[in-house]
């Protein structure tokens, strides 16, 4: 079941793996999972767990805030999403 947290979460796994430039099969790979499943965390239709987001934070090198969000950051994350990665600061 998909629910709004998942696709957050999702969407900045996707958006800090483009940013490295980390193809899916490379990040998939690196959590020892298939690339198909890895794609279902980025879109939010399949929940990730504790330990595999914590092993996405040492490789994406990133703290776990950076991928949970409350509100307030999901509208900004959307506004620099949108605008291409540039924040507007």
């Amino acid at each position: 079941m998909e629910n709004r947290i998942d696709k957050l979460v999702g969407a900045r796994i996707a958006f800090r793996r483009k940013q490295l430039g980390l193809s899916l099969s490379d990040a998939a790979s690196s959590i020892d999972i298939d690339p198909f499943t890895f794609k279902r965390f980025e879109a939010g239709t399949k929940r990730i767990n504790a330990r595999q987001l914590l092993t996405i934070c040492e490789i994406f090198e990133a703290p776990p805030s950076y991928f949970i969000l409350c509100d307030t950051d999901a509208e900004t994350f959307r506004a620099i999403r949108i605008s291409g990665g540039k924040s507007s600061d």
